[in-house]
């Protein structure tokens, strides 16, 4: 087997440098393909794959393969990697494969991995490795990579095995842990032999950036709401679920356990197998109220994707508002599968589409994504642990095979599609904009729009304000508040940021008034009800602001007429300023 691994190798070096020939150094025009690789003999990798080259669609090996990346690889087991900005970020759950080796005149000292890489995203020169994401104080990791969510132009969060914690983008270091995401049970001394470790409980899972918020599953709590202004967690949505995609309205959709036993803390105790896994049931969650629907799989279902973590198949279209999985409804080979759905988000219809059982080959892991530009389905099938053959397949949207392709003969073990971000958001010019009586809000929801990312995602902020003593200016869930404050001018400066590509605008603003209205306003009420905090007899936007008994500010908000705050625990006492006054609630 080693002479066969060796050669393979070396057919795939003889390939890159031949494939040089072409002129192409750059990775904008194909899908990247990670793999877990084989645990036990090497580092992951990474694939490339042109579908319309016109001799071989694949060049292997593209980190390794890299002249500037001489000696350096991914790390073991890699499950994740996203495009954001100008940045390719791969996280695996460990390091180093004690078995890697498979470069000639290399060992498994002179690899060099990391839980994160960071390459470039057109060239994959590597930019910075992070071996440790967090050390015990006899510096054992205590944190295995899963997953990444880019959240500005200065940070992402790095999902692990022991919490959510912040990667800074200059330089490339990790600067915190969010709290309240840790896992007590890791010290680095644990056992995890027998598969229901500290490993494989309270693990991070997929996470996503929406306008306002990044949402993240964690297994023994459910979806985590973050501030990202704040790193704070401000919200949770309790429960026992799995893996997690956004659609083309803007909503959240989560894999939920519909076995009603397991709907207790701790979720995550499923077992090695995930035998009390029940997935019949998507969680829509809304982005910005957080109310939840739940949405009955009438076909097909989610599996769990907690043990040895996977991102699991559940993907959006860009294009029209569906969601797509792969479902195997044994729950002993939740990572192998042959039947792919369709949903139908807004006639509430599940489809099922293709079954590659019938040519015997099985969707491996995650399995499925689809190209945001053309609304192709990307699909990787194998057919067993032990055969070292697999087919990329190319689909349409409604499941028909376009093309089948073959790579070398490898344990490839595939863990994700990823695509290349070659387009910046495209963004409209914005109108000056005179206020004369009270405040104005302008809605950003059209004003921006990205032919290679969900539009309901790009993220709009104020990133300067050249007079606020003339001037209040928020963004909330896509609309601009402008609130005077005397009469003067001002220029807002404001940023739409689309996965990590940023084009800014200017706003001048005039204002004639001060704001203040003389009229007598209606009487304010204020209480608390089912988590949410109601004002009632607001007549204009409203900046409030939120303390707690000991004075510290948590909630700095702008509401409009029948708006509410979300978010805050009830059986506590809370002073709300506004208009000048100050409410005290208890609910």
């Amino acid at each position: 087997m080693k002479k066969r691994r060796l050669h393979l190798y070396t057919a795939a070096m003889l390939f890159a440098c031949a494939y040089s020939l072409y002129g192409q150094t750059t990775y904008t025009d194909g899908v990247f393909m990670l793999n877990e690789d084989w645990y036990g003999h090497n580092n992951s990798t990474l694939n490339f794959i042109r579908p319309d080259h016109p001799t071989d669609p694949f060049e292997y090996y593209i980190i390794q393969n890299n002249e500037s990346n001489a000696g350096q690889s991914l790390g073991a087991t890699a499950q994740f990697g996203a495009v954001y900005g100008d940045y390719l970020f791969i996280i695996s759950k460990q390091d180093q494969d004690a078995g890697d080796g498979l470069s000639p005149g290399e060992s498994a000292e002179t690899r060099q991995g990391g839980r994160i890489v960071v390459a470039d995203a057109q060239t994959m020169e590597i930019k910075s490795r992070i071996p440790i994401i967090r050390a015990n104080e006899k510096g054992v990791s205590i944190a295995d990579g899963r997953s990444f969510v880019g959240v500005d132009e200065t940070k992402g969060y790095v999902g692990t095995s022991n919490g959510i914690y912040i990667l800074s983008f200059s330089p490339f270091e990790i600067t915190g842990r969010i709290e309240g995401t840790e896992n007590p049970l890791i010290t680095g001394d644990e056992d995890n032999a027998d598969g229901v470790g500290p490993l494989y409980q309270n693990q991070i899972g997929m996470m996503l950036r929406t306008a306002d918020y990044v949402f993240a599953i964690q297994q023994d709590k459910g979806v985590l709401v973050i501030d990202p202004q704040t790193d704070k967690i401000i919200h949770t949505v309790e429960g026992c679920f799995s893996t997690m995609a956004q659609s083309k309205d803007g909503n959240i959709w989560v894999g939920r356990n519909t076995n009603m036993d397991y709907q207790h803390y701790p979720y995550g105790n499923m077992g090695s197998s995930g035998e009390c896994w029940e997935g019949k049931e998507l969680l829509r969650i809304n982005p910005e109220t957080f109310e939840t629907e739940a949405v009955p799989m009438t076909e097909g279902g989610i599996n769990q994707t907690w043990y040895a973590w996977t991102a699991g198949s559940l993907c959006a279209s860009t294009q029209e508002n569906a969601l797509y999985f792969t479902y195997n409804e044994n729950r002993w080979s939740w990572f192998t599968t042959s039947k792919l759905y369709r949903f139908d988000i807004d006639t509430r219809t599940f489809t099922q589409i293709y079954d590659s059982a019938t040519d015997k080959r099985y969707f491996y892991g995650a399995s499925i994504r689809i190209h945001p530009l053309d609304d192709q389905i990307y699909g990787a099938l194998y057919l067993d642990n032990v055969v070292q053959s697999y087919w990329i397949y190319q689909m349409d949207n409604q499941g028909n095979v376009l093309k089948e392709l073959e790579p070398i003969d490898r344990y490839w073990f595939p863990a994700l599609f990823i695509f290349p971000d070659n387009h910046a958001p495209e963004v409209e010019e914005l109108p000056d904009v005179t206020l004369e009586d009270g405040a104005v809000e302008i809605d950003l929801s059209s004003k921006a729009t990205d032919k290679d990312n969900l539009d309901a995602a790009i993220v709009k902020t104020v990133k300067s304000n050249s007079n606020e003593d003339v001037v209040e200016a928020r963004i909330r869930n896509h609309r601009l508040t402008l609130q005077p404050k005397t009469v003067g001018e001002a220029d807002l400066v404001i940023r739409f940021n689309s996965n990590g590509k940023y084009v800014d605008r200017t706003l001048h603003v005039k204002s004639l008034t001060t704001g203040i209205r003389h009229t007598e306003e209606s009487p304010v009420r204020v209480w608390g009800k089912d988590g949410r905090i109601h004002i009632k007899g607001l007549q204009r936007p409203t900046r409030v602001l939120v303390y707690d008994t000991d004075g510290r500010q948590i909630r700095d908000t702008v509401l409009s007429p029948g708006d509410c705050i979300e978010g805050l625990p009830g059986g506590k006492c809370y002073i709300l300023k506004f208009n000048r006054k100050q409410y005290k609630l208890i609910y």
